[in-house]
């Protein structure tokens, strides 16, 4: 994604669920639209009780697994996002997609 939450690249490294692919994407989105990993936005929308519809974006999503890319300034450049597996291994696997500055995954965007 870029940092509009626009799909510039997408890959998927099998079979798997047919879902996996459009979950990674809109964990991608979701990240770079809000500049912050979907983990923390779900906990952030949680202390305010407050759910993601309540943002009126329907692409949004707080499934772990979403990591936004932060270029220099902390300003965000892109996102990554995972999904096929666990909650908890999406996001590792997202992290450290982000850590070695791409994509990887069952299925990322």
């Amino acid at each position: 994604m870029d940092d509009a939450g626009e799909l510039l690249a997408f890959a998927r490294s099998g079979p798997g669920n047919p879902l996996s692919g459009s979950v990674a994407i809109a964990k991608a989105y979701s990240a770079a639209r809000t500049r912050s990993d979907t983990a923390e936005l779900g906990a952030g929308l949680a202390q305010m009780g407050v759910g993601v519809s309540d943002l009126a974006d329907a692409r949004l999503t707080t499934l772990k697994g979403g990591v936004p890319l932060l270029g220099a300034g902390g300003a965000c450049v892109g996102a990554i996002g995972v999904s096929g597996l666990a909650a908890t291994e999406d996001e590792t696997l997202a992290r450290l997609g982000v850590a070695s500055g791409g994509g990887g995954g069952p299925a990322s965007a």
